[in-house]
């Protein structure tokens, strides 16, 4: 009787490590799904926690199920597991993870980071930061958020470890450098600028954008000839006549989509004519439509009814004759399959008659974010808007910090309830003032 009873409790921590992988895997997939909110993500990480919780109730036979799914998990399944180590101090089994881990494999690389930098002890840190010394340069992305994380003055220890790794390893580390401390952020001038003058054109805007929320802008001047490569760059840091040159390139119609998502960062009226036009765009009028957005604030949002991929062998005679006419499948409404996606219009009629309608709330010469003068409080409102996309939440961020010369600590992807917490530390520290006037270009504070 007792053999059966714990095979049934065995049965049930592998099937809490499953769902709580599948909710994992689930989370991945919504914060960057631009039809979900990113306070919708908390019901996932809920019912993740409630599946985490009972594998901590299992105690050594739930760790003994995590141990056995060790060695074919899967991403998801080798994060809820890490995390179960964390939770346990099990850093000894943490250690023997890594003879045959796949540093390769950055999926696997992406779900082990995130499961240490939300639950690794901080007693952890002094061995992760011995890592760092040791010439264990593979370790060097796994551990880098969690170092940010838990302990933010480790950004000299992040910088040194820099021209030891390959360049996807120096990504990872780089982006985390953008969550540590400040406040000693003149001693790594030096740093700086070398990962930015030693990086390729391909990863060169990563490089630049961490030396931007550092407070260092002389990379960004050194390298003016590289606008139009690097938008999103200027777009952190650049002032009314780099607008103006991306503008005209939009005009000519050879702006790029990461140009057109900087001319909507920027914040230039005198942009908006230009991404009216790339609303016909094939490919760019979604990316057009999010600029036009940021710009405006006017939300112009819209359901739009998106077909069903067809499979010529799945159809049957009469819809074949039909498609091969042009007519795809219907349901007995007479509407092609498929569903309701709720985005941005892309009808340029449309925002021409809101913008003619509104027009008297712009003026030519400033900056607008969201409809409104640029300003502090409009990129916390990007943060809080459960519209707002991931990648332009996690900018807005890095423009608190390059603009205003904010030490704030925001993670896109991290926990909600941490969000919800980081969010609230950052209204406080806007309360106080002191900022340049709203609507004017600035960095560090200071009109440019």
């Amino acid at each position: 009787m007792a053999i059966h009873y714990q095979a049934f409790r065995e049965e049930l921590y592998i099937e809490h490590l499953e769902e709580a992988a599948f909710q994992y895997e689930t989370r991945t997939n919504w914060l960057r799904d631009k039809e979900i909110g990113w306070q919708e993500v908390q019901q996932v990480d809920t019912a993740l926690e409630a599946h985490l919780d009972a594998l901590m109730v299992g105690e050594t036979l739930a760790v003994k199920v995590c141990l056995n799914a060790l060695e074919d998990a899967d991403p998801s399944t080798l994060h809820v597991i890490v995390r179960i180590f964390c939770r346990h101090k099990l850093i000894d089994r943490l250690n023997k993870l890594w003879s045959d881990f796949d540093f390769e494999d950055q999926e696997k690389v992406d779900a082990v980071a995130d499961a240490l930098k939300w639950e690794c002890p901080a007693d952890w840190l002094p061995e992760f930061v011995k890592v760092y010394s040791s010439g264990k340069t593979e370790l060097f992305p796994v551990f880098a958020q969690a170092i940010a994380h838990k302990g933010r003055d480790n950004a000299e220890l992040l910088l040194s470890a820099l021209p030891k790794l390959d360049d996807e390893a120096k990504k990872r580390v780089i982006e985390a450098l953008r969550l540590c401390d400040k406040k000693n952020k003149q001693n790594y001038s030096a740093a700086l600028t070398s990962i930015c003058t030693t990086e390729k054109t391909d990863d060169l805007q990563e490089a630049l954008i961490t030396s931007l929320v550092y407070g260092h802008i002389q990379p960004l001047v050194s390298n003016q000839a590289l606008l139009e490569k690097l938008p999103l760059a200027f777009a952190l840091a650049g002032n009314a006549s780099h607008a103006k040159m991306l503008t005209a390139t939009a005009q000519k119609g050879t702006a790029s989509e990461d140009a057109l998502l900087a001319l909507g960062l920027l914040g230039s009226l005198e942009s908006v004519p230009s991404l009216l036009g790339y609303l016909k765009h094939p490919d760019y009028a979604p990316t057009a439509a999010l600029a036009l957005n940021l710009i405006t604030g006017a939300s112009l949002y819209e359901d739009v009814h998106t077909p069903d991929d067809v499979e010529e062998a799945e159809l049957f005679e009469h819809e074949l004759e039909a498609y091969a006419k042009g007519e795809l499948p219907k349901n007995i409404d007479g509407v092609p399959y498929g569903g309701e996606v709720h985005q941005l219009s892309l009808d340029p009629a449309l925002w021409q008659q809101w913008l003619e309608h509104n027009k008297q709330n712009f003026q030519t010469g400033q900056r607008y974010r969201n409809g409104k003068l640029y300003s502090p409080r409009e990129l916390l409102s990007n943060l809080v808007n459960n519209q707002t996309p991931y990648d332009i939440r996690e900018f807005a961020h890095y423009e608190l910090m390059a603009r205003y010369g904010l030490d704030a600590v925001f993670v896109p992807d991290e926990l909600i309830y941490t969000q919800q917490r980081q969010l609230n530390l950052l209204h406080q520290m806007l309360q106080g003032g002191g900022f340049p006037p709203d609507g004017t270009w600035c960095f560090q504070g200071k009109v440019i």
